[in-house]
């Protein structure tokens, strides 16, 4: 891949972008969370453990609080640790 070089793109002015797109990435995944929870797609199993279902309907993943930490199955936890 070729290196780009732009005039005015400094390190902090990156960081500083990739910071906003984290948030609003972030945003997304709390709209998308809230609107599964409301049209009842969670499952409460335990205390503090619950199976979620995906936005897509085909998967169903677990969700639950360990040594005070939320942890989840999905990729974007597994993953991202988001």
């Amino acid at each position: 891949m070729e290196k780009v070089y732009l005039p005015g793109l400094t390190r902090s002015l990156v960081k500083e972008m990739r910071h906003w797109l984290e948030q609003r990435v972030d945003e997304s995944r709390a709209m998308r969370g809230k609107a599964i929870y409301q049209l009842g797609q969670v499952e409460t199993v335990a205390h503090l453990t619950y199976h979620v279902n995906s936005q897509s309907g085909h998967d169903v993943y677990s969700v639950e609080k360990r040594h005070g930490v939320w942890e989840c199955s999905c990729p974007d936890y597994i993953y991202r640790k988001t």
